[in-house]
């Protein structure tokens, strides 16, 4: 299963991918195919992992920008 979603939030190695239900995602920049595509708001493509922490985002891989 494929999820679309736009970057909300950045940090140094890691962002958080919102979805249109409002969930959170949790990608490392090594989980990008194109880290240099790592931009506030940009709109991506992900495949969801099962959460590892209930209390944690799950994590997303396979990250792929795509157009708006």
């Amino acid at each position: 299963m494929t999820l679309v979603g736009f970057i909300k939030r950045i940090n140094r190695d890691y962002c958080f991918i919102r979805v249109p239900t409002g969930q959170e995602y949790f990608a490392h920049k090594r989980d990008f195919k194109d880290p240099s595509l790592r931009r506030l708001g940009q709109y991506v493509q992900f495949t969801p992992l099962p959460p590892i922490d209930p209390s944690k985002n799950p994590p997303a891989t396979d990250v792929e920008a795509i157009a708006a």
